[in-house]
């Protein structure tokens, strides 16, 4: 709260304040203009019309915190953060859509205060109101979980002897989770990438190498799978 303090008179005499003249509209607590009001009495007339302002104070980037902002993992459900802005001089945590805007929640253009998918997203803090300044830009992340070894199997890689037809196998990946309480497998074909030898004929060892992308981190996963040799049968 400001209060414009008035002092009329000149060096040899002061006008007193309820006797000679009252005020109104000296105080103000909010951004904006207004419009003072000296009215003589007693041995004085006339009426004095002033105009003064409070002007907004500049929202910095030190008053903006993101709260529920670290050591976020992707685990197939949204992670959402809490902005918080405070202004330390006042002891005050300043409110929303009174003294500053978020930009809307666009997951999918990385931004706003909610996310998915292991990225890093943006989040945009335009003051309003009491406050003014450029807008303020925070970040945050979602960090790509660990792919391992126990994720990864081989679908019908098992018992397979030479037989002189194509064999085929099948790289399953899964890294099932409990989402609002149903088992939800959150990993996809664009979290990781196959290379080797899906399909072979001829007796040997194949090697198939899983790589983490996207969603996933860590090393290359190596797969072994085998076609045995065939026994033959001799009669005599």
């Amino acid at each position: 709260i400001f209060d414009v303090e008035i002092k009329i008179g000149s060096a040899d005499k002061q006008l007193v304040l309820g006797t000679d003249y009252i005020v109104k509209g000296n105080v103000g607590t909010n951004a904006k203009g207004y419009k003072l009001t000296i009215t003589g009495q007693g041995n004085f007339k006339d009426v004095i019309s002033l105009d003064w302002a409070i002007s907004p104070k500049d929202l910095r980037s030190d008053m903006v915190t993101l709260e529920n902002a670290q050591g976020l993992e992707y685990n197939g459900a949204p992670h959402t953060i809490t902005v918080k802005v405070t202004d330390g001089e006042r002891n005050v945590v300043l409110e929303k859509d009174t003294d500053y805007t978020l930009c809307d929640n666009k997951p999918e253009d990385k931004i706003g205060t909610v996310g998915t998918n292991a990225d890093t997203y943006t989040v945009t803090i335009t003051p309003t109101g009491n406050y003014t300044g450029d807008p303020i830009e925070k970040t945050w992340k979602i960090s790509p979980k660990y792919l391992t070894d126990a994720m990864v199997t081989l679908k019908d890689a098992e018992n397979l002897t030479y037989d002189g037809e194509q064999h085929a196998i099948t790289v399953v990946v899964t890294d099932e989770v409990s989402i609002n309480g149903n088992p939800t497998n959150i990993i996809t074909a664009s979290d990781y990438t196959v290379t080797g030898t899906l399909s072979e004929m001829d007796a040997g060892t194949y090697t198939v190498t899983i790589t983490p992308k996207g969603n996933y981190t860590g090393d290359p996963i190596e797969k072994t799978w085998t076609i045995a040799q065939r026994e033959i049968s001799v009669a005599i």
